[in-house]
């Protein structure tokens, strides 16, 4: 789209750019750029294939436990730890699909996981209670981060490849 003569100035600058250090690039290119929130859930599946899903004190119905991604963490790291400092739990993460939400600036890692070892129980103020559902008779008064992911989560569980998934406009 640029003219013929802007051509050789724009890559001496995207050149330029280039020699920056990759600290400086990444605020430069985040002016223009929306920030995306990093985040992991999980699909904590029991051996009676139920889904253990939360009741969060910040929102109103039940969903899959997980939070945001620490600077530097990884969204596998985010999951095994948000679900030790929220259930007091270890899980072991299988297959995930990164899901998309544009319209909130989100990027979430949906997990399957299983429990290695603890029994969960509330250990954060972030949790009001959490229950066990079949997945095929999920609560009604789900979130809307549930009401996405349920799709999802169903067919990791089922061993189905979801690399991405992008939300849809309320």
């Amino acid at each position: 789209m640029s003219s013929g003569r802007l051509d050789p100035l724009l890559r001496v600058a995207f050149r330029a750019v280039g020699l920056l250090p990759e600290r400086v690039r990444v605020v430069l290119t985040g002016i223009r750029t929306p920030a995306y929130r990093l985040g992991a859930s999980c699909v904590i599946v029991d051996d009676a294939g139920r889904w253990l899903l939360v009741r969060h004190t910040y929102r109103r119905g039940w969903s899959l436990p997980g939070g945001g991604s620490a600077r530097g963490e990884s969204p596998a790291d985010t999951a095994r730890r948000e679900m030790r400092e929220e259930l007091g739990i270890e899980i072991e993460v299988g297959p995930s699909a990164a899901v998309v939400d544009p319209h909130i600036h989100r990027l979430t890692f949906a997990f399957v996981a299983r429990i290695v070892s603890g029994e969960p129980e509330v250990r954060s103020p972030e949790l009001e209670r959490f229950a066990w559902f079949d997945p095929d008779d999920l609560p009604s008064d789900a979130d809307r981060w549930l009401r996405l992911a349920s799709g999802v989560a169903h067919r990791l569980v089922d061993g189905e490849q979801v690399p991405v998934v992008v939300a849809p406009k309320d």
